[in-house]
């Protein structure tokens, strides 16, 4: 079997990209799988009996999942072009050169859109944990503990 699509691998890609925010709003929660197999399927059907770079094509995966996440800017609304436009100016149109940069500036851009929980939220969720822990412990004097039988 393919390294690729290992349950290791394939849980490896699974929580990486569900640290992606844009994942979270771009795609219900209940069709994120199918979107993840999907691609993973047409990346294996590449790659199926050929040898490759197993980290290279994880990233290639990642940054592939990514760049189908980002919203497509709407197209604009045709004006009458000016007598005078440029029409035949070179557009300069690159390959991505590094791959590893690109998700570091992802990642960095994630961590920058995560808010820290306010001291008054903490202190809300312990005293809601420190609730629970009484209600269970409450609840374990309510019930009596049962003993095993032997036959």
């Amino acid at each position: 079997m393919s390294t690729y699509v290992s349950v290791e691998n394939q849980t490896l890609l699974w929580n990486t990209i569900q640290k992606v925010q844009l994942l979270h709003e771009q795609i219900p929660e209940y069709q994120q799988k199918d979107w993840f197999k999907q691609i993973l399927g047409m990346f294996y059907q590449n790659i199926k009996n050929t040898s490759y770079d197993l980290r290279q094509l994880n990233k290639d995966t990642i940054g592939y999942m990514i760049s189908t996440l980002k919203p497509k800017p709407e197209p604009e609304p045709q004006m009458e072009t000016k007598p005078n436009s440029k029409f035949g100016e070179p557009i300069s149109d690159t390959a991505i050169e590094n791959m590893d940069e690109l998700l570091k500036q992802q990642m960095k851009q994630r961590e920058l859109d995560v808010v820290p929980f306010q001291p008054s939220e903490i202190a809300e969720m312990r005293r809601a944990i420190k609730q629970l822990q009484e209600d269970v412990a409450l609840l374990k004097k309510l019930i009596p503990e049962t003993k095993e039988v032997t036959e």
